[in-house]
């Protein structure tokens, strides 16, 4: 809209701030100030309302997850499935491994994470240690048991003092997930004190990467586990073959023994052997099963 100037001609239609439409216009804008406030403040509540909520929310998920875990470990603890290793030649049986395995969901590994989260790590951990080690006895004959462990394992005396209950001379301990590069000196010292008790160590093998050969150098592990992953890449990539290749040659100069998980079919098992990979574990070869029903193959 236009505005006439009473002096004749127009001017623009921007109002100045004074007079009456100035004053009006100071008016609404205080009053769309307050507004303003207003629903910035409401905003602002909503805001810190929802934030309440949601560290509510956090905190009744910690503490269910707290519950559930003690109430597993005042319990029973994990319970333990057996699956055997064998070797791929000879069909001989060379060890099982001891496979934690929980009463309802979530997942194996989701039970690990969620214990770290409240605090509880360690102990589960050691209640799983404890469950497996159980079994060492009822495995047949003189074949070894594999109980999976986490690198902190190694620098922990508590749980480190927990093996020397057992056998040792039938347990191999397997070691799951990354070694940070400054620490193999000090599992190194760990792993001569484990090993003088008689003990094996198996180390994994995830992906492709050529940084597992250092890790196969530094520990010298007894035994070498090429995880799933691995094993279902063998038949169709050539860079899988080749580090695996170079993993058998530096395991055969080490004496060490390589194993091939998640075998389910005859092409894997023929793949492998090519490779001179010398034993597998996986559902072709023998399904995980419970010692106390003594189903062994």
């Amino acid at each position: 809209m236009k505005y006439f100037n009473p002096k004749g001609g127009r001017r623009s239609g921007k109002r100045t701030p004074t007079g009456h439409d100035g004053q009006a216009e100071t008016a609404v804008a205080a009053t769309a100030q307050t507004v303003g406030s207003g629903e910035e403040a409401d905003a602002s509540s909503a805001a810190e309302f929802a934030a309440e909520n949601e560290l509510g929310s956090e905190a009744a998920r910690q503490l269910a997850i707290r519950s559930r875990i003690s109430t597993l470990l005042a319990e029973s603890g994990p319970t333990i499935a057996l699956q055997p290793i064998i070797h791929l030649e000879t069909g001989e049986l060379i060890a099982h491994e001891a496979a934690v395995t929980f009463p309802s969901a979530p997942d194996t590994r989701q039970w690990f994470v969620d214990a770290e989260q409240v605090g509880l790590g360690v102990e589960l951990e050691i209640a799983a240690l404890r469950s497996a080690l159980n079994e060492v006895d009822h495995t047949p004959g003189s074949s070894l048991i594999c109980v999976n462990v986490s690198p902190d394992f190694l620098t922990d005396r508590k749980r480190l003092d927990l093996i020397a209950e057992f056998p040792s001379q039938r347990l191999v301990l397997e070691i799951t997930g990354d070694l940070p590069v400054e620490d193999h000196g000090l599992v190194r010292q760990e792993l001569s004190r484990i090993r003088a008790r008689g003990v094996r160590i198996a180390v994994n093998v995830a992906g492709s990467d050529a940084s597992c050969l250092r890790r196969i150098r530094d520990l010298e592990p007894e035994f070498v586990k090429l995880q799933v992953d691995v094993t279902t890449s063998l038949s169709r990539d050539e860079n899988c073959r080749a580090i695996v290749t170079e993993i058998v040659r530096l395991a055969t100069l080490s004496g060490s023994f390589v194993v091939a998980e998640g075998i389910e079919s005859s092409e894997q098992v023929s793949v492998a052997q090519q490779l001179r990979v010398d034993a597998g574990q996986g559902f072709l070869l023998g399904m995980p099963t419970s010692a106390e029903l003594g189903e062994f193959v």
